[in-house]
């Protein structure tokens, strides 16, 4: 997907204003703003893809339950009462709803929302195990492992995931 890359990315600066002033700050002051905003960032961002996940994951399950039900309800009208299907339209309802419930079991299972919303949900737990760590940055060595760790951890799950859409690919 390289052409969904910014053709000025190479010519700007890796390093912001805004991040050279917090390379100013105290340590204190910097543990708050990596919490805050690259680990608080980046577990909301896991936490609110995985709740996604999790709804569409349902949606399409519903979805697929109902059309279901209805091809089995239609399948019982035209074994016990086949004149009310030719009195209505010659269309095989039963054969519609199942085709239907298989076309959204089957989307169901290419999209993975499931397994995307397990993952994404490990993913914002461990950050919250990580921010417990914190705590426990007493100086800068200690900071630079933290953020080394964590950094780690969140690439972790974007190689995962990665690895996932590659195998569809």
């Amino acid at each position: 997907m390289f052409w969904l890359l910014d053709s000025d990315l190479g010519a700007k600066s890796e390093i912001t204003q805004t991040m050279r002033k917090a390379r100013t700050l105290n340590l204190e002051s910097r543990k708050v703003i990596y919490l805050e905003q690259r680990i608080g960032d980046q577990r909301k961002w896991y936490s609110d893809s995985a709740r996604k996940n999790r709804k569409a994951a349902l949606r399409w399950l519903y979805t697929v339950m109902f059309a279901q039900l209805f091809a089995i309800v239609f399948a019982l009208v035209i074994v016990f009462r086949p004149e009310f299907i030719s009195a209505v339209a010659h269309i095989n309802w039963a054969h519609v709803f199942s085709s239907a419930a298989i076309a959204a079991l089957a989307w169901l299972q290419l999209k993975q929302n499931q397994e995307l919303a397990q993952a994404y949900s490990v993913a914002a737990h461990e950050l919250g195990l990580i921010s417990e760590q914190i705590s426990y940055v007493k100086t800068e060595e200690d900071l630079s492992r933290f953020v080394t760790e964590s950094e780690g951890s969140i690439s972790r799950e974007h190689t995962m995931w990665m690895a996932k859409r590659e195998r569809f690919n």
